[in-house]
């Protein structure tokens, strides 16, 4: 597992959050939405299992959004 981001960092949608090495292909998880990191269950060269949480992140709703852009 290669982990791109860290607890408490800001993410924005599409950003790469971490990957899933599997035995012939490696999964790119990005974010569904702007966030925030709130934690990880893995670290760095973990190996995951089936549907195993790996990471929770706070989503920023839109009026966070407007309000932190300007």
């Amino acid at each position: 597992m290669a982990i791109y981001v860290n607890e408490g960092d800001a993410v924005v949608r599409n950003q790469t959050l971490f990957d899933v090495d599997f035995d012939k292909v490696v999964l790119e998880v990005i974010a569904a939405s702007a966030g925030v990191v709130h934690s990880f269950s893995a670290k760095q060269g973990d190996l995951a299992i089936s549907e195993q949480v790996v990471m929770q992140l706070r989503e920023i709703a839109v009026a966070e959004q407007t309000t932190s852009e300007q």
